[in-house]
């Protein structure tokens, strides 16, 4: 049977251990405040699908950066938008020019990319909807934007 002496000592120095965590706590930044769309999951290949990122860097920069599993039927980066709207729909900024050049579209979805704005701050664009628009006006996918 164990004694309560072995379990007493057992369990400080199982406080011990843990109370000296050689590792930096995740939840400390340096850098600025970070967001994230995500697109949901749908059976349908022509709904986009994936995640997008966005940081803000200690110079003020935002890095986008994420991979879209689905949605693009064709390669050809002049036929989608990307965007972020209000609620209302209306366009807050318009980013298709900037990333139709990072974005390498595989068909049915992209691979990952990363481009740095310098033209938005994180808290501008969150709570919008992050927005990924064939050009004949459809919408292919919609996520809302979270702070993380």
């Amino acid at each position: 049977m164990i004694s309560v002496k072995f379990l007493f000592i057992s369990f400080f120095i199982f406080l011990t251990i843990i109370s000296v965590n050689p590792y930096p706590s995740t939840t400390k930044r340096k850098a600025g405040d970070v967001a994230v769309a995500t697109f949901p999951y749908s059976d349908n290949i022509n709904t986009v699908t994936g995640e997008i990122n966005f940081s803000e860097t200690e110079d003020k920069k935002v890095t986008c950066s994420g991979q879209l599993n689905s949605g693009f039927q064709n390669t050809h980066p002049d036929n989608f938008d990307y965007m972020i709207i209000d609620k209302d729909d209306k366009i807050i900024k318009d980013l298709t020019e900037k990333l139709s050049n990072v974005i390498n579209i595989t068909v049915p979805g992209t691979a990952p990319f990363t481009y740095q704005f310098t033209d938005f701050y994180i808290d501008e664009i969150v709570g919008n909807w992050f927005v990924v628009r064939r050009r004949s006006d459809v919408v292919a996918g919609k996520a809302p934007i979270k702070k993380v």
